[in-house]
């Protein structure tokens, strides 16, 4: 604004003033130039944009142009404006309502109680151990026995941002192919490994991601890489973090042409009343990602009075393999198109973005009351054509049918959000906090086996690397494809327990601790690793059954 003011190069002071307020009027403040020219400044009935209500604490144009008046007629340099402390985030705002409640409870109570949202798990844990899960998430927290220093109960929890979506690009080569897990209290260490596992939208087949690796990072260093030494396994669909700190976690990747990540698609609009002679609906692709869903789902149902017109369908997209284009047919009579019946989501932004939309307009061409019906196609638009090997989801555009037959996915009763910075928490969740969810929560961690034959099986297979040859084995588990290891070299031989036994509960969600014991009998036996086998039936009073 300065620099607009300076460059008009004016010898008459006039002309200078004239050019300031100029400028102060194109950037929406009228007020100070009013001020400046001595009339006095009117207040306007909104205190931040013309079609925004004011908030609550802002500063009305008429109190900012009195302050900056005041500080003109009297030149003082000194600010004496108080800093604005920054807005809390959700979390915050979330953990401030559980310690309110929580602070003067006992240890007892405090090891007795949990809090479950959605979007994030609270619990206090000691030496035992124990788990937290965000089911809706896919997101699992089991800290074993012994990770926790013995003394008072420690606060833990899980966290994942409901009110907006993860940013797709981390650097100009790199991108975020999972949600963001935030893990509480930032900075705790353990004595022993815990494990944490949460979803990815990767595709590991066919042309792999260059330098695949588990991002941490903390609230205050963003964009940063932490090299932190914490191994990871990555499975087809989830990934299992081996971590000694919590802070933030989440899969990062450099792709590379062929490198395929996948999506879902659906389509959204309003009802179309008997009358209307216009409508508009919008398909959106989405990263196959919970949080992103969600943040979708409630923008179009809450801000934008849509419901999903048909239940999402999955796609895949390849990078450089060319656009996404949808394309609308099948329009029944009575319709036609105002505007494009094709429209294209460029290439960069579904690498960069975790969300793009594209919106199709259609205009009834009689006075007939005709239902509206038609296919929307969303297909990757290779620059060769070639469309052999093309992903493609078909959704069904009809307005009128019952809700009833949509699935319900990606609803929640969760509402929070978050609007120019200020992190709102919904009324349900703010009911789900003050209910405890009580009783101990069982660790299940090694399947059972006593903290004597851990050790003793650890020690076994430290030598000679035979852990190594385990974990080569389990990686290859039933219900399991191609798999990728992240930080090898720093596995030991409990970790490597770690893993087996929460992938087994993971991919098998019913499987118990003693089918999870018979399963790694049966791969110790095959490994010809009889040693280890002996040390585990120590700790059953009746020989197992391996086939």
């Amino acid at each position: 604004m300065l620099v607009t003011w300076k460059q008009a190069q004016s010898s008459s002071d006039e002309q200078k003033m004239t050019m300031l307020c100029t400028a102060l009027t194109k950037i929406g403040r009228a007020d100070i130039a009013e001020f400046l020219h001595g009339a006095p400044a009117p207040r306007p009935q909104h205190s931040q944009r013309p079609d925004q209500e004011p908030r609550l604490g802002a500063p009305s144009y008429q109190e900012a142009g009195n302050k900056t008046g005041d500080s003109l007629k009297h030149e003082t340099s000194q600010d004496t404006e108080v800093p604005r402390s920054p807005e809390p985030s959700h979390l915050q705002k979330v953990l401030d309502e559980v310690n309110k409640l929580k602070k003067n409870l006992s240890a007892r109570e405090q090891l007795d109680s949990r809090v479950q949202l959605p979007y994030m798990a609270i619990g206090y844990f000691n030496e035992k151990g124990g788990s937290l899960s965000l089911d809706e998430y896919g997101v699992h927290l089991t800290i074993p026995r012994g990770a926790i220093a013995s003394g008072p109960p420690q606060q833990v929890y899980i966290y994942v941002d409901p009110t907006a979506p993860q940013k797709g690009a981390v650097e100009s080569t790199v991108v975020s192919l999972s949600p963001t897990v935030k893990c509480g209290p930032e900075g705790l260490r353990f004595k022993e490994s815990v494990v944490l596992s949460f979803p990815h939208h990767a595709v590991l087949g066919g042309q792999p991601y260059d330098n695949l690796d588990v991002r941490m990072r903390h609230d205050d260093s963003q964009e940063r890489r932490l090299k932190d030494g914490n191994p990871a396994l990555v499975t087809e669909k989830e990934v299992f973090v081996l971590a000694d700190h919590f802070t933030n976690f989440d899969l990062v990747g450099a792709p590379t042409p062929g490198s395929s990540k996948r999506m879902k698609v659906a389509a959204f609009g309003g009802v179309l009343g008997m009358q209307s002679r216009q409508y508009a609906f919008r398909v959106h692709v989405w990263n196959d990602d919970t949080s992103v869903e969600r943040y979708v789902i409630r923008e179009e149902e809450q801000r934008m009075n849509s419901k999903m017109l048909d239940v999402s369908r999955k796609i895949l997209f390849v990078w450089d393999s060319g656009n996404l284009a949808v394309r609308v047919s099948d329009l029944n009579g009575g319709w036609t198109f105002w505007g494009a019946r094709e429209e294209a989501i460029v290439e960069r932004n579904v690498q960069l973005f975790p969300e793009n939309s594209v919106t199709f307009n259609l205009k009834r061409e009689d006075s007939q009351d005709r239902g509206l019906y038609c296919i929307a196609r969303t297909f990757q638009r290779s620059p060769t054509e070639d469309s052999g090997n093309q992903s493609i989801a078909d959704l069904k555009i009809n307005p009128n049918a019952p809700d009833d037959i949509l699935s319900t996915e990606g609803r929640s009763r969760c509402t929070c959000y978050t609007s120019d910075g200020v992190a709102v928490v919904c009324d349900n969740c703010m009911a789900d906090i003050g209910t405890n969810d009580h009783g101990e929560v069982s660790a299940h961690d090694y399947g059972g086996l006593s903290e004597e034959r851990v050790n003793s099986l650890c020690s076994y297979l430290s030598i000679n690397d035979r852990h190594l040859t385990l974990l080569e084995k389990i990686r290859n588990l039933e219900g399991r494809s191609r798999q990728d290891l992240i930080g090898e070299n720093r596995i030991r031989a409990r970790n490597v327990l770690e893993i087996f036994f929460n992938g087994r509960r993971r991919t098998f969600s019913n499987v118990t601790d003693n089918e999870a014991i018979e399963s790694l009998v049966q791969i110790l036996i095959e490994l010809q690793f009889t040693g280890a086998v002996d040390i585990i039936r120590q700790d059953f009073d009746e020989p197992m059954e391996v086939q």
